[in-house]
């Protein structure tokens, strides 16, 4: 324990003592190294950097909007920096270089020849320091569990079967995680906006803010909801990451890997719950983890909402089974609290999967008939619960969603209909990228299947559907009753993600097709249909034995899991070997207008991508000085001189929750807006002094954060006290 204190004090003060040595370099006029196209030989003014972490700081002037990328001489070849934007309204860019060996020829390449960068500041930063220190941290904790776990042999005394389920959940997360391993990212289709979203509340944090609601740096720092009306819990864990010094696509990364390694354990609980052999359950492990459609959501899509719902699913439908299954009310509880988890996880990270299981829960709970009334009680009691758990997160996202007029309140304009799976889609097993499609398409029913990615449940769970067909036209048994149900809605779910489904009737029916229209795509479905398959798969292989006999079940189950690797590895090679590599250290590497995607959460009539740099405007006669934006706060000096009210546009959107104050009277002024919804802060006549403006959360939803908070300490509070009741008995 000394010698790590040790450590740890020694790696402080080297922080510190870091920190405040840091280099600053300054090169202008012909000494600045940008080009208009990359160089084939050693350019005339490279730069030559050490290793750590840089700040790059453009001054410059240009007629057109342009992007411009770092490139770089390392010990193992060329290397490339961030593609960052540079606006033609702006005149200085700052980005992020994380280098992990010395480089030689550091260079700026722009295709704009109106681009006429005057200035480079090259300054080392404080992040490598603060991630070398972190790393330090994490390694000393993880030599200090293991020689805990030894001393105590903890391992030693676990059983077989718990190490071997340990090793399989651990090996199938990671096999899941390969097409992370390099160092680069696949550019996904919402990449950027989930990397935004963990930039932003880091910087949220950074500026003091807890919870993060009002989003910086989104549109050029205007602004974005995203965290009321997007869960965005779990997302803390990589922001904080980011602010000990991880790079932005490190932390994306490690998080993406931490759910593969999540959905691993939940579909095993469930198969093993399900099934009583924890065998079954690492089985149905592998099918859930590698399928094709979570693969799609993770690399292609870039999903991680929906993809980080998907770990969840399996606990909601393994705890409605538990308590359909289950007539001792004093064991209700434990499936209570597998459904407070999923259904919590789910709405903290994917609104609309929330939706899709919610339905799928009332519809489970309808077919079980007599069984539903007599555990009434104990599902409302859950209800009531898990909603005050996310009454922080729900609070705000519906007093937004009641008093904003949002985008997303409009509707989608995707026909439903025409994005439905083929028949053939549903057990898919391969795609190959053709036609420069490059990683695929998901287009409309009019493209065909040729160059689609995989969106259905895949080849080895479609066997274990026949496996269970085969079972019931054998063997029909009170053991399996229950089991037709799942069966029922399995089959419902995979009709709802194809073409044949009647999307267009319903949306066409006045208040369903509102309801229905956020979907945007039926194959969202899939992710209910392979929730649902591990309930179905488990109660299959168990008693597949019922059709065959011991040795043959073995090399069922050993050929669908050999099928599932199959599928996940041909799968995944082909989207890494035809994938579009990008590097993003920090939001300086992507455009924040195009981070919106569809901009759902804007107000009416505001267009991203025509808001340019966060610079307050006025009106002639209206004076502005000692302009600053700092931790989300606007303060400036004004003076009213144009003999009538006037108005001062600062850059932040007019969403509720801002305040414009004069900061010497108190006063608060009136905030309205312009056509883009810009806040305009209306000053009057003849007065002056210093503006503040700031967002600021209403009181009911911190009492609403209290409440959540209370609910949640008091469930920690009796989870260890049963552990600890637990631990006394033994």
């Amino acid at each position: 324990m000394i010698t790590e204190l040790i450590v740890l004090f020694w790696g402080a003060g080297m922080l510190h003592y870091a920190g405040s040595n840091l280099k600053e370099n300054y090169y202008e006029g012909s000494a600045v190294p940008v080009y208009i196209e990359k160089q084939t030989e050693v350019p005339e003014n490279a730069i030559s950097l050490s290793y750590g972490s840089w700040e790059i700081e453009l001054t410059y002037e240009t007629e057109n909007e342009t992007n411009c990328t770092s490139y770089m001489q390392t010990a193992h070849g060329e290397d490339y920096g961030d593609t960052v934007v540079l606006l033609k309204e702006a005149n200085e860019k700052k980005f992020d270089l994380m280098l992990y060996g010395n480089v030689t020829e550091f260079y700026i390449v722009s295709n704009e020849p109106t681009l006429n960068v005057h200035s480079i500041t090259v300054r080392e930063t404080n992040q490598w320091n603060r991630m070398m220190y972190t790393l330090l941290v994490l390694i000393v904790a993880s030599i200090d569990l293991f020689l805990w776990q030894k001393q105590h042999k903890k391992w030693k005394n676990l059983s077989n079967e718990k190490k071997t389920v340990c090793l399989a959940v651990l090996f199938i997360g990671i096999v899941a995680s390969i097409p992370l391993f390099t160092d680069y990212l696949i550019s996904g289709v919402d990449m950027n906006f989930h990397l935004m979203r963990i930039e932003g509340l880091a910087e949220g944090l950074r500026n003091g803010d807890f919870p993060v609601r009002m989003q910086p740096l989104w549109i050029n720092d205007y602004g974005y909801p995203v965290s009321i009306m997007y869960g965005d819990l779990l997302l803390y864990i990589p922001a904080a990451f980011r602010l000990a010094g991880f790079t932005l696509q490190t932390v994306y990364k490690l998080y993406i890997v931490g759910i593969n390694i999540l959905t691993a354990y939940t579909s095993y609980k469930c198969g093993k719950k399900v099934s009583g052999n924890y065998r079954i359950g690492i089985v149905m492990s592998l099918l859930y983890t590698l399928s094709g459609y979570r693969l799609t959501n993770a690399i292609y899509r870039a999903a991680v909402g929906e993809l980080t719902a998907i770990a969840f699913i399996p606990l909601v439908f393994l705890g409605l089974w538990q308590l359909f299954q289950e007539d001792d009310k004093t064991k209700w509880y434990q499936s209570g609290v597998l459904l407070v988890i999923g259904y919590t996880g789910i709405l903290e990270s994917h609104l609309l999967s929330f939706e899709m299981v919610i339905l799928f829960s009332a519809l489970y709970c309808l077919v079980n008939g007599r069984n539903f009334w007599r555990r009434l009680k104990m599902l409302f009691q859950t209800a009531l619960f898990t909603i005050g758990v996310n009454l922080f997160f729900l609070v705000p996202m519906l007093d937004y969603m009641l008093t904003q007029d949002m985008q997303v309140l409009n509707g989608s304009t995707v026909d439903m209909q025409d994005y439905g799976l083929f028949f053939p889609q549903l057990s898919q097993m391969f795609t190959f990228a053709t036609n420069g499609s490059q990683l695929g398409i998901l287009g409309p029913t009019s493209y065909g299947i040729g160059n689609e990615v995989l969106m259905g449940m895949g080849l080895p769970l479609a066997i274990i559907v026949c496996l269970y067909l085969w079972e019931q036209l054998v063997y029909k048994n009170e053991r399996i009753e229950h089991s037709n149900k799942v069966f029922g809605l399995m089959l419902l779910s995979m009709w709802m993600t194809t073409y044949l489904f009647p999307w267009e009737i319903l949306e066409n029916i006045q208040g369903i097709g509102t309801l229905v229209a956020p979907y945007q795509f039926p194959w969202r479905f899939t992710g209910l249909t392979l929730g649902l398959g591990i309930i179905l798969g488990s109660v299959a292989l168990k008693n597949v034995q019922i059709v065959v006999g011991d040795a043959t079940k073995k090399v069922i189950i050993a050929s669908i899991s050999i099928l599932a690797i199959i599928h996940f590895t041909s799968y995944s090679e082909m989207l890494i070997a035809n994938a579009v590599p990008v590097k993003i250290t920090s939001y300086a590497g992507i455009d924040t207008r195009e981070a919106v995607v569809a901009g759902e959460y804007l107000l009416q009539n505001t267009y991203a991508m025509t808001i340019g740099a966060a610079e307050p405007q006025t009106e002639d006669g209206m004076t502005i000085n000692n302009y600053k934006k700092e931790d989300g706060i606007v303060t400036l000096l004004y003076e009213n001189l144009t003999g009538k009210d006037s108005y001062i546009k600062v850059p932040f959107f007019s969403y509720k929750g801002y305040h414009a104050v004069d900061s010497a009277s108190g006063y608060e002024l009136t905030i309205w807006h312009d056509w883009q919804n810009i806040a305009m802060i209306l000053i009057p006549v003849d007065w002056s002094g210093e503006l503040k403006v700031y967002f600021e959360e209403p009181i009911y939803w911190r009492v609403a954060e209290f409440i959540s908070f209370t609910l949640v300490l008091w469930s920690l509070m009796h989870w260890v006290k049963i552990r600890w009741k637990k631990y006394l008995q033994r």
